[in-house]
């Protein structure tokens, strides 16, 4: 309240009036415990937030502080429309009367209708909307997940385009993704922030930096997480060839000290993006986050 100017602080002043009790319950509550939200807020049953691709580790988490709430995934809501809505404990139902709705297959570049969708196949979006915008390409990736009645459910996997290839290692969005996901799930401590970037080499070779937020690990233990990203990359065959043949450097890791979410979406927003509409990425093609990014390389 402090920061506030007299005028606004003044105006709450006189809207909000103290409720001891409520105080009370706030100071009761310790803040440390992993449930400590589901404390303060004890009567919250369900949560709307995004929980597809690079989200779902957020969503894991406010899971962990909401044991008691049901976490609903927003579905794919684009600035130019929406794609798939939640419906009931449903996810990611096609809004089929929202929009006309065509999806690409990335292979044949055929557009499919929604009627004619195969199950766990992938597609990007075409939009089509009442207002005028013609078969727009969101560059957002799909799978077909299910059905719901005659309408195909679909997840959210990334953009099109974020790709990397350095000495032909051909990393994209979808693949650091899902290498990520399985490390975390083999780290033993809690993980923050974590992103993937093509980086300064420490050796004079191409290589990738893992950008890391981990306040319990050491320096030791969090340059294990990076063997760990480094091995679940090479599931893939391209970038275990570039790692075998020595044309690319092991995966370094750089420690987070900062806000990194802040501080990634101050640089997004630099570029052009907008606030509302940023997402923290799991995996980006510039370099060089290590010189807007606060932290430190660790060995």
């Amino acid at each position: 309240a402090a920061g506030l100017h007299a005028e606004v602080r003044e105006a709450l002043r006189r809207r909000l009036r103290p409720c001891p009790a409520r105080a009370a319950a706030v100071a009761a509550v310790d803040l440390a415990q992993p449930d400590a939200p589901q404390r303060l807020w004890p009567r919250l049953r369900l949560i709307s937030c995004w929980a597809d691709a690079p989200d779902d580790p957020w969503a894991a988490r406010l899971r962990l502080s909401f044991p008691r709430a049901r976490i609903q995934p927003k579905g794919l809501v684009a600035t130019e429309g929406i794609v798939s809505i939640p419906f009931g404990r449903v996810r990611g139902v096609a809004a089929l009367r929202s929009h006309y709705l065509e999806f690409v297959e990335p292979a044949t570049g055929v557009a499919r209708r929604a009627w004619e969708l195969e199950r766990g196949a992938e597609y990007t979006v075409l939009l089509t909307t009442g207002g005028g915008l013609y078969r727009y390409r969101l560059q957002d990736r799909v799978r077909v997940e299910s059905r719901f009645l005659r309408a195909p459910c679909l997840r959210f996997l990334g953009r099109e385009g974020l790709r990397s290839d350095l000495v032909g290692e051909k990393l994209d969005g979808e693949q650091v993704e899902a290498a990520l996901a399985r490390a975390r799930r083999r780290w033993p401590g809690a993980m923050g922030f974590a992103m993937l970037a093509p980086g300064r080499p420490a050796d004079g070779r191409a290589g990738y930096v893992c950008y890391a937020a981990a306040e319990s690990a050491d320096d030791a233990t969090l340059a294990a997480w990076g063997a760990i990203v480094d091995e679940e990359l090479q599931e893939g065959y391209h970038y275990r060839h570039a790692r075998r043949t020595g044309q690319l450097a092991p995966c370094r890791v750089f420690r987070l000290t900062g806000a990194p979410e802040a501080e990634v979406q101050d640089r997004l927003a630099a570029r052009g993006a907008r606030r509302g509409g940023i997402k923290l990425p799991a995996f980006s093609p510039d370099p060089d986050w290590d010189r807007v990014l606060r932290g430190r390389f660790v060995s």
